[in-house]
């Protein structure tokens, strides 16, 4: 190890000009020397820092090393006395440190002895500017004292830096103030009691501490990377990621209780407007989204964690609002009052929880999300099945007084069903949903009463049956297009039917039945197509049976299981 002296053997009065070629010169190890890497309190290389140092001069030795104390306390701004109860304390420390403590009784200007009191007042400097923290801090003060440190010790250590990094002492100051740092982190943690405090500290040891705003700072990046005890943070950094976990756990449960409280409390208040539709889905989504963008931003690998926590707590939420919905939605169907907008709700509400969760489980693969969007179906199709239950029972006796009595409109029909669906949101894809389904039911039921009547009796109430049918092709299209604009065109299929009623010519009648299964193949309407042709008239059992033939070679369907089967049946056994 090479030697070096402390100071010029022509020595001079040391002032303040001085204080930076100091201590120019010692014998403790060079970077390239020091390969222990585990620096603090108690450094593991100090039993080997002075083996080898040239003893000072005999003349004024002493007065020499308390100079060189003086000059150092005062660069650290703390006295250069150290006290006796700090050397004291190394008594019950390693056995080297007590060997020191014993040197010191007989000699004050022993290496060993001087080097031990440079560590001790480094540390007592870091015991002096060192923030204290507060006996009980908010998040704000967190935040507040988390800078305070940041500034405090990055201001030390870049003021000491051009004294302590020439005479190889930087690394000890750097050491003691983290540890110093994890100490306080430590107690930081257990005063934590919010997930905001918890990604606050988190997100300050994982992108502050290690930057250049702190220990990464070019001037002591170096001196930092060998002095830090990196156990320290890879000890620290669980613990804090098990309290962030259990915080934004409890404060997440906490949260959609309170939302579903809310609504609970809510239930009497009249459901109208655009945020009655979307504050409880809205509030729950927001909920999770803004825990997870945050974990994203410090870690991908802390969002999963945090994820998986808000997971659990999402499907007990839905599990808990299914079974309340549940039974408030058997009350509403119980009751007299309509409660459209209400059951539209909860369907809007399930179809986008349904989304949100698809959404979170197709990025993370490991989420099961099978059994919360069946809980979920479940009650989006009681909400769906009372929600369409009114306008079709109204319609089904409407419609079949329509076909029976003179004096029945099919523009009131029209009013009413416009009466139930006109308040629904109209920027909703759940209101197009309802209305499109609203507009397919009354069409396919129209035919279906229209094949069920007295073709006769119907000619001499209507006259013209064809020209009715079209007038109310395009009264249907016209109310429930005005609810919503891009709903399918289903009085098309009441266009067709005219068509069919008008067709004599065998080959054209074919098309037309042809298309109708093209087109309304999946629904009821090929059902009634037997039934339409008996209920045309003009075609014998032959011919009839020709046309669904035909059809049913270009777009084959299975007539014989359908509710018309006893007409189909007895086409094909003629």
């Amino acid at each position: 190890m090479k030697k070096f002296i402390f100071m010029s053997r022509k020595s001079k009065p040391l002032g303040r000009e001085d204080v930076s070629p100091l201590i120019k010169n010692s014998t403790l190890p060079t970077d390239e020397e020091d390969q222990t890497g585990n620096l603090g309190y108690e450094n593991p290389y100090m039993e080997n820092v002075f083996n080898n140092h040239q003893e000072l001069d005999n003349q004024g030795g002493q007065e020499k090393g308390q100079s060189l104390l003086s000059v150092l306390a005062e660069a650290l701004r703390v006295s250069h006395v150290v006290p006796q109860e700090r050397l004291e304390a190394n008594l019950e420390g390693p056995p080297e440190e007590i060997m020191c403590h014993e040197a010191q009784k007989k000699d004050d200007t022993h290496p060993e002895v001087l080097h031990q009191m440079y560590f001790h007042l480094i540390e007592a400097s870091v015991d002096k500017h060192f923030p204290k923290l507060p006996a009980r801090i908010t998040v704000n003060q967190l935040e507040g004292y988390l800078i305070k440190v940041q500034i405090t010790v990055q201001g030390e250590l870049l003021r000491l830096a051009p004294l302590l990094k020439e005479a190889q002492l930087l690394k000890h100051l750097i050491a003691c103030y983290h540890q110093r740092m994890f100490d306080c982190l430590q107690q930081i943690l257990q005063h934590v009691n919010t997930k905001k405090e918890a990604f606050t500290v988190l997100d300050w040891v994982l992108h502050t501490y290690l930057s250049e705003e702190l220990l990464g700072h070019p001037d002591i990046w170096d001196e930092a990377l060998h002095a830090v005890d990196l156990l320290l943070l890879t000890d620290w950094i669980p613990q804090a990621e098990k309290k962030l976990l259990a915080t934004v756990q409890e404060d997440t449960s906490t949260s959609l209780r309170r939302i579903l409280q809310n609504e609970e409390s809510g239930r009497e208040v009249c459901v109208s407007g655009e945020e009655a539709f979307i504050k409880l889905h809205l509030d729950v989504i927001q909920c999770i989204n803004a825990v997870l963008q945050k974990a994203k931003m410090m870690s991908q690998t802390l969002m999963r964690k945090v994820q998986i926590v808000c997971w659990q707590e999402l499907q007990d939420f839905v599990e808990r609002y299914v079974n309340v919905e549940k039974k408030h939605l058997q009350k509403q169907a119980g009751m007299s009052t309509s409660s459209t907008m209400h059951f539209f709700k909860t369907f809007n509400t399930c179809n986008e929880l349904k989304l949100y969760i698809s959404r979170i489980a197709k990025d993370d693969t490991s989420l099961d999300c099978v059994k919360t969007i069946s809980t979920l179906k479940g009650l989006e199709a009681l909400s769906w099945k009372l929600l369409l239950e009114k306008p079709f029972q109204l319609a089904q006796i409407s419609l079949k007084k329509y076909f029976k009595r003179e004096d029945e409109q099919m523009e009131n029909l029209m009013k009413e069903i416009t009466f139930i669906f006109q308040d629904l949101p109209k920027d909703k894809d759940t209101q197009k949903t309802v209305i499109n389904k609203a507009y397919q039911s009354i069409t396919l039921l129209y035919l279906q009463h229209l094949v069920q009547s007295n073709h006769g009796k119907l000619v001499k109430r209507w006259d013209y049956v064809n020209k009715r049918v079209m007038h109310d092709a395009e009264l249907l299209h016209s109310i429930f297009s005005g609810l919503n604009p891009d709903v399918k065109q289903w009085h098309i299929i009441l266009i067709k039917v005219r068509e069919v009623l008008e067709c004599s010519d065998i080959e054209r009648l074919k098309i037309t039945v042809s298309e109708i299964l093209r087109d309304y193949g999946s629904t009821s309407a090929a059902e009634h197509l037997p039934a339409l042709l008996r209920w045309k008239g003009g075609l014998s059992w032959r011919l009839t049976r020709e046309v669904l033939e035909a059809s049913q070679e270009v777009y084959p369907i299975d007539l014989s299981q359908t509710r018309s089967a006893p007409w189909f049946g007895c086409l094909f056994c003629c």
